[in-house]
């Protein structure tokens, strides 16, 4: 599909990207038409980024978000193309308030500080059943 229609970007889990990068059945197609992946659902490796960039030269970029399944999409993506450092899950998504707070005393934290996350909007789930 990605030879056949020349697709340019793709959204993609860390395992598809560590078989792209790996596997040598992408040998077999022409997958020059790639220029952005967002990644998301998990963490991707530098070195996985690395490899696919050294086997893949046209790729513009590897971007990440992030997510949970309570938010039911995506929490924070990047600005298309905008060459964030790597590990960045880039700006809270339209729509969406957030806080950081500490885990025991649930008090507000400042900028830099390691706390839970908090995420209120229309897309957040009420609540487990049960």
């Amino acid at each position: 599909c990605i030879q056949d229609y020349k697709i340019s970007q793709l959204q993609l889990v860390p395992p598809i990207l560590v078989f792209l990068a790996k596997h040598p059945l992408c040998n077999e197609f022409n997958l020059s038409s790639l220029r952005r992946i967002l990644c998301g659902a998990a963490p991707a490796g530098k070195d996985i980024c690395d490899a696919l960039v050294k086997r893949y030269p046209h790729i513009q970029s590897i971007e990440q978000g992030y997510g949970m399944t309570e938010v039911t999409t995506g929490s924070h993506l990047p600005d298309i193309g905008s060459r964030a450092k790597f590990g960045s899950c880039g700006k809270l998504v339209h729509g969406l308030q957030m806080k950081i707070v500490d885990v025991a005393s649930g008090e507000i934290l400042g900028t830099g500080k390691a706390g839970e996350i908090c995420i209120k909007g229309p897309t957040v789930m009420k609540g487990y059943l049960g």
